[in-house]
């Protein structure tokens, strides 16, 4: 069983709207406030992006709504910024802070790409027979590390991934920031920032992939995220059901439940201490034959989502969140797959969403199910992805 936090910041944030507006700016090395040239100026998750001039300036196009401004640059930490297009938007400065000499006394063993790039690529891309479809075209930028104490396996990258889609005919310059799977609890998160640039190519090419693209964003986050926005769940094929985990008093120890490790305890005694917090969650997940699973009847949007202002709503729900696309496959491989996902606030807080799908504090989502295989990075479509009318 494998869990995914959404913690990949590009899934956070673009716009699908009419309007655009212009942003300008400068990069500058923060210690110095010497302007950056060629360094590299994105919307996250989006398609707008650009570099800096030899006087650290640049123009980009910002679409309608919050966004994170990413920036960076060799040699330079990531900067990474909320902005708002109702902002001022013509002085925008950038400043990069020198990225850290590396300590000599590592607490982690380098490990080669021959021992986990096979894993990496697994969880990170996703599997797929065609490995040409979407590749990562320069791996030797990754390191990958194991901790000595827990077993754990890292990876980062000195410079931005550049990923070939050529299934869904985007090139992906991702900003890797971290990678991590905890072997204990199966829990893999990665953060990062993508731009993603449209290939260009002929009439029957561009037809395929909007195809392709079409069949990726039905039951798609997104497209689940975008149906909350507009109160639209049941017209666009969804159900969603409460979902809630009973403990069992004939369940076998835990791994978070210390009193159910002490063979003094009973039963009894191990569920009366147990917190119904974060830890409760995981084991919730990680043990689930210790769980009766408690489905209620469908819900309606309105029941867990609500305006929080004029451009945002708000979405919070208890225990789980059981996510069904019902909606019309347009392929025969879609008609085999299991589209049923599991949703979980983990910190008790609210999701914030706007229009175009995109949603944060990421860190507080967790998914199971269908969206753990589709939101792996050969799947992924850009937050200013707007569905066209099929012909």
């Amino acid at each position: 069983m494998k869990l995914l936090y959404i913690s990949c910041l590009f899934l956070l944030l673009g716009f699908v709207a009419d309007s655009q507006k212009l942003i300008r700016g400068v990069v500058v090395d923060e210690a110095n406030k010497l302007p950056l040239d060629k360094a590299t100026v994105f919307i996250n998750g989006t398609s707008s992006g650009t570099t800096t001039n030899e006087a650290g300036e640049f123009i980009l196009r910002i679409p309608n709504g919050r966004h994170i401004i990413i920036g960076f640059s060799s040699g330079f930490d990531t900067y990474g910024k909320f902005i708002n297009s109702g902002d001022t938007l013509n002085n925008v400065v950038i400043s990069l802070k020198k990225k850290p000499s590396k300590s000599d006394s590592e607490v982690y063993q380098i490990n080669e790409w021959q021992q986990w790039g096979e894993y990496f690529l697994a969880n990170f891309l996703g599997s797929n027979e065609n490995t040409k479809d979407c590749r990562i075209k320069n791996t030797r930028a990754i390191h990958f590390q194991v901790s000595k104490e827990t077993g754990d396996v890292s990876a980062t990258a000195d410079v931005p991934l550049i990923i070939e889609n050529k299934a869904l005919g985007y090139t992906i310059i991702y900003k890797l920031e971290s990678f991590h799977c905890n072997f204990k609890t199966l829990l893999i998160n990665y953060t990062g920032y993508a731009l993603f640039q449209p290939m260009s190519g002929n009439t029957a090419q561009l037809r395929e992939w909007e195809k392709r693209r079409r069949m990726i964003y039905y039951g798609s986050i997104m497209h689940f995220m975008r149906s909350i926005y507009r109160n639209e769940i049941e017209e666009e094929g969804f159900e969603i059901r409460s979902l809630k985990k009973v403990f069992s008093l004939t369940a076998k120890p835990t791994l978070f439940d210390s009193a159910a490790l002490d063979s003094t305890k009973t039963i009894n005694d191990t569920n009366a201490v147990r917190t119904g917090g974060y830890r409760d969650i995981e084991d919730q997940i990680i043990n689930p034959d210790n769980y009766k699973d408690v489905i209620g009847a469908p819900l309606s949007a309105d029941s867990i989502a609500y305006a929080i202002d004029r451009t945002t709503a708000g979405l919070y729900f208890e225990n789980f969140l059981l996510v069904l696309y019902k909606g019309v496959t347009e392929t025969e491989q879609y008609k085999q797959v299991d589209m049923s996902s599991q949703l979980v606030l983990v910190n008790k807080r609210p999701l914030e969403i706007e229009s175009d799908g995109s949603f944060y504090d990421y860190r507080d989502l967790m998914i199971l199910g269908y969206w753990t295989w589709s939101q792996q990075i050969r799947w992924l479509l850009p937050y200013d992805y707007i569905l066209t009318a099929t012909e």
